[in-house]
């Protein structure tokens, strides 16, 4: 059975993040990292594994039909 378009776009989502934080990772300094930086990646983090969690969700709802 194809995923829904729901699970498509949460899916699509969380690559985003997940991109973006990757990207935020190779942009940090060997040293001083500000602690603006830091609490970006934990924001980051905290929203991917919230976003992952959801599609687990999405993912059970269509398995249960």
């Amino acid at each position: 059975m194809p995923e829904s378009e729901k699970v498509l776009q949460q899916r699509k989502r969380i690559e985003a993040l997940e991109k973006e934080l990757t990207d935020l990772e190779a942009r940090m300094p060997a040293h001083s990292i500000s602690p603006n930086l830091v609490a970006e990646m934990d924001r980051l983090d905290e929203i991917i594994q919230t976003e992952k969690e959801l599609l687990e969700k999405f993912l059970a709802d269509e398995n249960a039909r």
